[in-house]
């Protein structure tokens, strides 16, 4: 069975707002799925770390739920962002620009509003489906006020897997700070009790304290690292199989 996360990196290939790329660098990451069934929540807390002092080109962080397998379908993702500026969203030097998005497979991508957090915030990323079961709605939080920066209602269809994206595009050099998900929950349709074993990581990405609940409905893990990777990327191919990227020159990296 494909690779959640090599799916993932395929559906991300037209995220910088739909323009051309010379090329997409993804840094380590950390995947589940994907499922026998599928995803009907997710919420993780993310701190995206330190931006490069002198930003070059694009840099996206996230977590993303998807079913990529299926043609056309959409990727959720709510994205912290890096562009030589980011006074766009009203950041202050050093802050991230984060505004939750929807893929819809190799089309277009539609986005809420941007709004300006800092390197050390704790944001709450919320994936759920409406009460119809029709659409996605993401959330986000800031833990540390409590206010609510986003509830943004876009995007159908039945996620299979969860995966973290560090994906650098263009001549962008990769992170400069650590990035953490802590408190990860992810919540299936019904008991799937293979599907911890479904995890992946790549390079010296992290993580601690995978658990289940519910006879594998409900899958945790305590605490996501991933390593800054300014130093360089390594070219590599994603494990398992993932259908071509939509750039043909995408360097897949880790």
């Amino acid at each position: 069975m494909p690779s959640f996360a090599k799916q993932l990196a395929s559906a991300t290939a037209l995220l910088s707002f739909c323009t051309a790329v010379t090329a997409q660098r993804y840094g380590p990451y950390v995947s589940l799925g994907p499922t026998s069934n599928e995803i009907l929540r997710s919420e993780t807390t993310y701190t995206p770390g330190a931006m490069q002092p002198n930003p070059d080109e694009l840099l996206f962080l996230w977590p993303g739920i998807s079913d990529a397998a299926t043609p056309g379908g959409d990727l959720i993702q709510t994205v912290a962002e890096s562009h030589i500026s980011n006074t766009f969203c009203g950041a202050k030097k050093g802050e991230w620009c984060l505004a939750p998005y929807v893929m819809h497979g190799r089309v277009y991508a539609e986005a809420d509003k941007h709004v300006a957090i800092r390197a050390d915030s704790k944001i709450r990323i919320i994936y759920k489906k409406t009460a119809d079961g029709k659409t996605w709605i993401q959330q986000t939080i800031d833990t540390e006020t409590g206010k609510q920066l986003h509830s943004y209602e876009k995007g159908t269809g039945d996620m299979k897997g969860w995966g973290t994206g560090t994906e650098s595009q263009q001549a962008n050099r990769g992170t400069a700070g650590t990035q953490f998900y802590i408190d990860t929950v992810i919540t299936l349709a019904s008991a799937d009790p293979s599907f911890g074993r479904t995890i992946a990581k790549t390079g010296n990405a992290k993580y601690e304290g995978l658990t289940s609940e519910q006879g594998g409905k409900v899958w945790k893990i305590a605490k996501i690292t991933l390593p800054p990777t300014l130093s360089g990327f390594r070219e590599t191919a994603y494990p398992g199989a993932l259908p071509k990227p939509v750039n043909e020159t995408a360097l897949l990296m880790e």
